[in-house]
């Protein structure tokens, strides 16, 4: 649209004044009708058209108006490309989408909200500008040149998108993944707080629960519901008695607020003690 209205302001007439003509036009559903029967039904249409304008309103258009979208837009462009290229679902990437469309449409609705209604009328019987064909077109006579021409440049703004921008990003996420889930996984690690070293070991092969998950699932006590379990969630019938179980496998020193500010107790060591000979 930009181009188009610059083409038209290149190609308008420059006069000493901004020449506006009101003009009615008839308009009718049978145009044979017209001349020959007085009495025929004829539809009238007020145009508004523009002869002339002078070289100053064409210089502020040009600064005004059309600098300012063809700025706009090459914005637009870019920021629109870098939000929708690192969009990574397709739900997010519609909404983004739609709220990019909302964007480009904002200017039009304050035109709608801001603008009189004479303003608005006025500009909506405008007559169009006449455009003179472009010197490719002359020399070609090729009339929808144009249209070829704006064809194969989409197709190669999508692909340097898609090569330089869409396909790095996807890599970078591939290799991040690769990162924290690829390699060898089947261990855990501690660190000692006293030698300040750090303990690895491989994780189990085997399903069944230790005895130190054992005395944590008892100590964490999780609500099991049998709502759950009726609806296809099989859950061993032992978890479920440790769960829901009395009988104390750990003691909690409930004054520390972590395992370093936790002290000596001589009771909680004669308990452990106990829970090791019973």
């Amino acid at each position: 649209a930009a181009w188009h209205f610059g083409r038209a302001l290149r190609t308008a007439a420059i006069g000493d004044t901004t020449e506006f003509k009101i003009e009615e036009e008839a308009v009718s559903e049978d145009p044979s009708a017209l001349g020959a029967d007085p009495h025929a039904l004829v539809k009238g249409m007020v145009v508004v058209r523009l002869y002339r304008m002078t070289r100053i309103r064409v210089v502020l258009l040009h600064a005004l108006i059309l600098l300012p979208r063809l700025l706009i837009a090459v914005v637009l462009t870019y920021v629109g490309i870098q939000w929708l290229g690192y969009t990574t679902s397709m739900s997010d990437l519609l909404l983004n989408a739609v709220a990019l469309c909302f964007v480009l449409d904002i200017d039009e609705l304050l035109y709608a909200i801001l603008v009189p209604r004479r303003v608005q009328c006025l500009m909506d019987n405008l007559q169009q500008m006449p455009v003179k064909a472009s010197r490719m077109t002359r020399i070609s006579g090729l009339g929808g040149a144009h249209v070829y021409i704006k064809w194969i440049l989409l197709v190669g703004i999508v692909l340097m998108i898609y090569f330089l921008s869409v396909v790095p990003f996807f890599e970078q996420l591939n290799q991040a993944m690769d990162l924290l889930c690829s390699g060898n996984t089947d261990f855990v690690y501690a660190k000692n707080a006293a030698t300040g070293m750090i303990n690895v070991a491989p994780t189990a092969d085997s399903t069944d629960w230790h005895q130190s998950e054992r005395i944590v699932l008892q100590l964490a006590r999780p609500t099991i519901r049998e709502a759950a379990r009726s609806n296809g969630w099989e859950i061993d019938n032992e978890i479920v008695a440790l769960a829901t179980s009395d009988f104390i496998r750990a003691k909690v020193n409930p004054s520390a607020q972590d395992l370093t500010s936790a002290g000596f107790s001589a009771a909680a060591f004669r308990t452990v003690r106990g829970m090791e000979t019973a």
